[in-house]
């Protein structure tokens, strides 16, 4: 086949083939973007040999972190077995072990994992995530496993509680799954001490509230109060709830007349808090006898900070640690314990649906001027039970992420850092102020909107230093064009080439978006407009959507030196133009193609 008759795609992925595999990986989780897909691919059959198994081990994880053929027999599968059957010994392989370890277990190769494992060993806490998985009777087989295995399991869970001297974990006799079975038993007891108000909401409950519910009061910091507020639950549950509450005297329930959403009510769990020290539990987690009480000494003895949080790690329903979002450990949002003068100085939580949590962590961050500490224990205090129907496992992955929230982020990181130390300007209540940015529909948990508009542009508004020149450029023309009243707007799309972007946009280009002067549109909401303006013409390679979102007449694709370097110009006009922008823009509309140098607004 000649050059000039491959498709346009297939010469696309070429070009980009020739950026960094882990650059490409990224981008390919994030917008499934079948160009980028194909660049991998290609670079994977064609690598030369020193760069092979980047290539593989990279077109693997794409495929991993989309959630495409997580079987052995799958592409996921087959991709992962050939890299095992490449590694060796040398640095690269080694490099690469915990990815292509964490992609078989994935894929359910159990043995393969071991073998490899055994072959080209691994020092790194993922790695002793891993071997707990590979010894995990619960998840290699459907039968019965023996205690012998049970017991062998657990003794390498629990190295790490060994090591901070807190109680191992064990499993209880009785349970819906392994997750609910999970115990520490504890007989210490820690009488003397504040008050500390624990607000764990509901809606709904079943088996797994009663889990979490048990977990808190197995604590060992015995002067705790837990708030149990539902979310509107129908009235068949009220029973349910009472029978919460009636297993501890220092449970109370608060029934709600609406449904709001955790974030609204977690903040009206505290307005009804008592105590000297506020936090949260999610009603599906599972807790460590010590969080409480290791968290409150820590928060204490390292005064002055202003509040901590807790490393947690994510568990399948069978005590899993990898699942296809990545097996990690992290300090969590929602485990914040703050003095109750915080909550007071700064107000409560948004009204947000989703993501409020890591806003509030954020405000308080920006009031003090310092970062929140994760108490220092090395064995996770707090188990996040992942099964699919969560929230956070629908939206979020190890690499994927729904534009709305890095919309969202760049919104509160700019308010934020407008009133960096001004306790007074970063306080918020939603009930009394003024919403202070738009949020996208994604974290208000609402339906897409429609948008009417005159103009749109079509760009990658993440910040970077390579970018700079060309956002000054760009926020030019958007603020001319709201200058006369144009109705404008911004759709971010991500561009395949931008190694170190950072999540917000320039403060500029957000003062737009946060002031209303243009209007944020997200890749999934429907648009009506007269004029179409591609200014990141490259970026189109990561719209993947099933069908057009955007009703245009007339589609303008901007020539620019940085789209002209990166893709051969054959690409820019014909994998761009045809094949990429057909997946936004419904067809019948005119096309135009202006040059950089004209001002757009003018």
């Amino acid at each position: 086949m000649t050059r000039h008759a491959q498709h346009p795609v297939q010469r696309a992925a070429r070009a980009l083939a020739r950026q960094a595999p882990d650059v490409l990986v990224r981008h390919a989780a994030a917008t499934a973007s079948p160009a980028t897909l194909d660049a991998l691919a290609h670079a994977a059959s064609t690598a030369p040999p020193e760069r092979a198994l980047d290539s593989l081990v990279a077109l693997a994880r794409a495929h991993r972190v989309l959630g495409r053929g997580l079987r052995p027999e799958g592409e996921a599968g087959r991709l992962f077995r050939e890299a095992a059957e490449r590694l060796g010994d040398d640095r690269a392989s080694r490099r690469h072990r915990d990815r292509v370890v964490e992609g078989l277990i994935s894929t359910q190769q159990f043995a393969l994992a071991r073998e490899l494992d055994e072959r080209v060993p691994g020092a790194t806490e993922r790695a002793h995530l891993f071997r707990q998985d590979l010894v995990n009777p619960f998840l290699a087989s459907d039968h019965a496993p023996t205690d012998v295995a049970i017991e062998g399991w657990l003794s390498l869970v629990n190295e790490r509680h060994r090591a901070d001297g807190i109680e191992p974990l064990t499993l209880r006799d009785t349970g819906s799954t392994v997750f609910d079975r999970l115990a520490a038993a504890s007989t210490a007891r820690v009488d003397e001490g504040p008050l500390v108000s624990v607000v764990m909401t509901t809606y709904r409950p079943d088996h797994m509230v009663e889990t979490a519910v048990r977990s808190m009061i197995a604590q060992t910091w015995q002067n705790w109060e837990l708030l149990l507020v539902d979310d509107a639950s129908p009235a068949e549950y009220q029973d349910y709830l009472q029978s919460l509450a009636d297993l501890d005297e220092r449970i109370r329930v608060i029934r709600c007349d609406d449904n709001a959403g955790v974030h609204r009510r977690r903040a009206d769990g505290w307005r009804e808090a008592g105590g000297d020290y506020l936090t949260a539990q999610d009603s599906d987690d599972w807790v460590h006898p010590r969080r409480l009480e290791r968290q409150l000494r820590h928060l204490i003895e390292e005064s002055p900070i202003p509040a901590t949080m807790l490393h947690t790690s994510r568990m399948t329903e069978r005590g899993g640690w990898v699942h296809p979002g990545g097996a990690w450990r992290h300090a969590m949002h929602s485990s914040l314990l703050m003095h109750r003068s915080v909550w007071e100085g700064l107000g409560t939580l948004a009204d947000e649906r989703r993501s409020a949590d890591a806003e509030y962590r954020r405000r308080i961050e920006a009031a003090f001027e310092q970062q929140i500490p994760a108490e220092p224990t090395s064995a996770p205090l707090t188990h996040i039970r992942r099964h699919d129907a969560s929230e956070s496992a629908q939206d979020f992955s190890m690499m994927r992420m729904h534009p709305g929230y890095r919309a969202y982020r760049s919104a509160f990181t700019a308010w934020h850092g407008e009133r960096r130390g001004d306790h007074a300007a970063l306080r918020y209540d939603p009930r009394r102020d003024a919403p202070r940015f738009p949020v996208p529909a994604i974290v208000r948990a609402a339906a897409p909107p429609q948008h009417d508009l005159d103009v749109l542009y079509v760009l990658d508004p993440r910040e970077c230093e390579r970018a700079a020149p060309l956002h000054r450029a760009v926020v030019d023309e958007l603020a001319a064009l709201a200058d006369r009243r144009i109705r404008v707007g911004v759709m971010a799309a991500l561009s395949p080439h931008l190694a170190h972007a950072y999540e917000s946009s320039p403060a500029d280009l957000q003062a737009l978006i946060t002031t209303g002067r243009i209007t944020e549109v997200m890749l999934d909401e429907a648009v009506t407009v007269h004029r179409l303006v591609v200014r990141h013409p490259e970026a189109l390679l990561g719209v993947a959507h099933d069908s057009p979102t955007v009703h245009a007449r007339i589609v303008e694709i901007v020539r620019t030196g940085r789209t002209e370097r990166l893709l051969p110009r054959t690409l820019t006009t014909r994998a761009v133009r045809r094949d990429a922008l057909a997946h936004l823009v419904h067809a019948g509309y005119r096309r135009r193609r202006p040059r950089a140098a004209r001002l757009l607004g003018s």
